[in-house]
């Protein structure tokens, strides 16, 4: 869990990383992620630190995005930076829904031979448990024109690779491996 600046906490049980059950692929458009509401202060808070393209994790060094509509539209609980173009993110769970570290993450790209060297560790937003602010770790291709022009082609390409029954497409811009191994 993060605490309220967006760092995290290693000693919660839902940082442990160690399994990673889902990848999520997405394309969206996003914007660097300045501040962020929060419920108990009932205030903005800015999180991480000044980095050269946005706020970043002083820790790991992601840079914060908040993802978007396609008509740039954000979140109301968000101040944003100004709105770049579609990419490819990529980020996972555990088996709980838990976030996982960049290291899992990482790792099971490689495993799957889906890592690129484009991509570049992010935090997004997930939402809030216990009064704290929760995150997803994932990676951001950079720059965006290195990404694929339509989710479809990661699709296309996972259902190939992976078990038709364990990748979920319905049309849009996002794409899920789940992983049974990890369960």
């Amino acid at each position: 869990m993060a605490t309220v600046d967006g760092n995290v906490d290693e000693n919660e049980s839902d940082v442990d990383g160690s399994s990673v059950h889902q990848l999520v692929f997405l394309l969206s458009v996003h914007a660097p992620l300045i501040k962020r509401y929060d419920m108990v202060s009932g205030d903005f808070v800015t999180i991480g630190e000044k980095g050269e393209y946005g706020r970043v994790d002083p820790e790991s060094g992601a840079e914060y995005r908040a993802l978007g509509g396609t008509d740039h539209r954000y979140n109301k609980d968000y101040k944003i930076g100004s709105s770049y173009p579609k990419t490819l993110f990529v980020y996972g769970s555990d088996g709980k829904g838990n976030m996982v570290s960049h290291e899992a993450l990482e790792a099971r790209l490689r495993d799957n031979g889906e890592w690129s060297d484009g991509f570049h560790r992010i935090r997004m937003p997930k939402g809030s448990e216990g009064g704290e602010l929760t995150w997803y770790n994932g990676f951001q291709m950079k720059p965006p024109e290195r990404a694929p022009y339509s989710v479809d082609v990661v699709a296309t390409r996972l259902k190939k690779k992976f078990d038709e029954d364990n990748v979920l497409h319905f049309g849009g811009n996002t794409v899920e491996v789940f992983f049974p191994d990890c369960e």
